[in-house]
């Protein structure tokens, strides 16, 4: 009898016992470590890194102080010293650093670690993360097409040209200078100041063609090498044009009219014809001579012709017979013309 009384009494203190221990685990303190966020997520070597994350108190009593240490490439870099969380107390934590090589980084963050908080679960005082380093963020300088006003340049006209740069990297660069040549021979030099990611800027430059022909256009960013770029192909943009010869005026001259058709010798008549600039560029200044017989009779001194201008002249015949009028457009031969062969009129009028 004795025996199950021992028992029964053996089984009450064990009851009592684990009863005992789960207040007191109700009771204490649960350290536990929020989710460590990098950003940037994905970092580049050189770049700066922010680690965050957080300590909370998830238990039912107050830690007392304890520490937070933090690992890099398994070696400590940092201790944070927390002096007291009550139940659902909370401290954010940040570390900035920057990776130097693109090896990962593997981060080590451990609670309590040296045990000097009794808590009601130890399984959650450790964090660890691996962050995936890449490359360097650099600059990368980049030309766009040549752009050619007019499409279809002539010699002797104005050309008006312009090249967009860019920078298609993820850093800024440093100041650099971009040299336009044209057949060989540098003609303008560009300096841009520091441009950051997706900045840009439109070079413009203008010059006249001197002859027709093949012109090669280049231009070469960054010719000083002074930015340390992710791309190096894409500095240069060569372009070649072909130059039209010249716009030229040519004069012509229409037939000649007397008026009246019938004319008779003491009786003045009116020689009428139209002198006209067939080409697309302003011509000017030039004579028109017309001779009646081999005798010089009327000069004019144009300039500026455009499109047609109207000449006139009255002459009296003194006698019956034949009068062989001519007239001669730039007569000096001061004007270079695309069409040399309209510059001359003959007619014959009977004068009765």
């Amino acid at each position: 009898m004795s025996g199950k009384i021992l028992k029964v009494f053996l089984s009450m203190c064990m009851v009592v016992f684990c009863q005992a221990n789960s207040a007191l685990a109700q009771e204490r303190p649960d350290i536990e470590l929020i989710r460590i966020e990098s950003r940037p997520s994905k970092p580049a070597a050189g770049s700066p890194v922010s680690l965050q994350f957080g300590v909370r108190n998830s238990g039912a009593a107050k830690t007392g102080p304890f520490q937070v240490t933090l690992s890099l490439y398994g070696r400590k870099v940092k201790t944070w010293d927390v002096e007291n969380l009550i139940p659902a107390g909370k401290k954010l934590l940040e570390y900035a650093f920057t990776p130097i090589g693109t090896m990962p980084v593997k981060v080590l963050l451990i609670a309590d670690p040296y045990g000097a908080v009794q808590e009601s679960s130890e399984s959650n005082n450790l964090q660890r993360l691996e962050i995936q380093v890449s490359k360097p963020f650099r600059p990368d300088i980049k030309l766009q097409r040549i752009e050619v006003k007019p499409r279809e340049p002539r010699a002797e006209s104005p050309l008006y040209m312009q090249c967009r740069v860019w920078n298609a990297g993820q850093a800024d660069t440093d100041p650099f200078r971009v040299v336009l040549s044209i057949n060989g021979r540098e003609v303008k030099a560009f300096d841009v100041g520091h441009m950051g990611p997706g900045g840009a800027k439109t070079l413009k430059y203008d010059y006249t063609p001197s002859t027709p022909g093949t012109e090669i256009l280049m231009m070469i960013a960054d010719a000083n090498n002074a930015v340390n770029e992710s791309n190096e192909s894409n500095n240069l943009q060569r372009r070649e044009i072909q130059v039209s010869p010249p716009r030229q005026p040519d004069i012509e001259l229409t037939e000649i009219r007397c008026y009246p058709d019938e004319p008779v010798a003491g009786s003045p008549i009116n020689l009428l014809f139209n002198v006209k600039n067939n080409g697309k560029v302003k011509v000017g200044p030039f004579r028109v001579v017309m001779s009646i017989n081999g005798r010089e009779g009327k000069t004019w001194d144009l300039d500026g012709l455009i499109n047609v201008h109207r000449l006139g002249f009255h002459y009296t015949p003194a006698a019956p017979g034949t009068l062989k009028v001519m007239v001669i457009a730039d007569a000096n031969n001061s004007i270079k013309e695309s069409n040399e062969s309209n510059n001359l009129q003959l007619t014959t009028i009977q004068v009765k």
